[in-house]
């Protein structure tokens, strides 16, 4: 495999990462090209909107812990992640690379049409 591809599959994820004091959610979707482009709300975009994040947990192993919180992937991390432990710190930016790389895989398709 060539080192350029390897590299664009590889993620690293460091012992202590850093969140937003934002929601689960908002974690996982920063730096969504989507939102700095598109700023609608609408029914139809949220819903595609979650889907991708869900899916992302998923894909890291990351929807149990999600669900188990009362609010979901509506729960705060709080100042620095505060409120999760290390382990689903690590797990919750594993699904933000995820959800990254989904939504650059989309874009470098959209891109070759």
């Amino acid at each position: 495999m060539p080192l350029k591809r390897w590299r664009q599959k590889v993620g690293i994820v460091t012992q202590d990462p850093v969140l937003f004091s934002g929601s689960i959610a908002s974690n996982i979707c920063f730096g969504d090209d989507e939102d700095d482009e598109n700023d609608s709300d609408s029914d139809s975009d949220s819903s595609a909107k979650m889907a991708r994040i869900t899916e992302a947990a998923r894909q890291a192993n990351a929807l149990t812990f999600i669900n188990s919180f009362e609010k979901g992937f509506d729960t705060l991390c709080g100042e620095r992640g505060v409120a999760l432990s290390g382990g689903q710190k690590q797990v919750s930016v594993e699904a933000l690379f995820v959800e990254w790389r989904e939504g650059q895989l989309a874009n470098s398709n959209l891109q070759l049409n």
